[in-house]
């Protein structure tokens, strides 16, 4: 499908999604049609004229987006080229995906995901060490009664001054006691 714009600038205008199109062209003149010569060339694309023809279509195919100006030249029966040249203006849209906008707007969203792996990942760490902290603060409770319950036994076997030097230094001397 073709846009005609009333920009006079670009009368043809086409979309990124238009792969190929064709212009057809003609000589007013109709006695001898098989005798016309055409040669064209576009502008912004080709880098010469083409080769003289009696083919009066030119086809591109996938074009990049840019502007370009496509003209066409006719001769009749290999006289002079005709001093007027047919002239399109023609514009190819870019791909909005591949325009700045969407671009940064894709690193935008890149980065803010990036971020937001980024934060949720410090948040996990953050439970973790929470949840580190909750448990060396239980294990050191369950310790410290486990101590005590030891500490309990000790005094109940043995008396208080023995049951100290053996938690002190690991060993206890040998004492005699005369009532035992």
């Amino acid at each position: 499908p073709v846009n005609v714009n009333t920009d006079s600038r670009f009368p043809i205008r086409l979309g990124w999604r238009d792969k190929f199109f064709t212009f057809r062209f003609t000589l007013a003149d109709y006695s001898n049609p098989r005798g016309h010569s055409y040669s064209y060339i576009l502008e912004g694309y080709d880098d010469d004229w083409s080769v003289p023809s009696n083919l009066n279509f030119a086809r591109y195919n996938d074009l990049p987006a840019g502007t370009y100006l496509f003209k066409v030249k006719a001769r009749i029966d290999n006289g002079d080229w005709g001093k007027n040249e047919l002239r399109v203006p023609v514009k190819i849209e870019q791909a909005f995906f591949k325009s700045g906008w969407f671009l940064s707007l894709c690193g935008l969203i890149g980065i803010s995901i990036f971020y937001g792996i980024l934060r949720w990942r410090i948040y996990l760490d953050a439970e973790r060490r929470k949840e580190l902290e909750r448990l060396v603060t239980e294990r050191t409770a369950e310790l410290e009664a486990e101590k005590q319950k030891s500490d309990q036994l000790l005094l109940n076997i043995l008396p208080a001054e023995l049951a100290d030097e053996l938690k002190e230094t690991g060993a206890a001397k040998a004492r005699r006691h005369e009532c035992v």
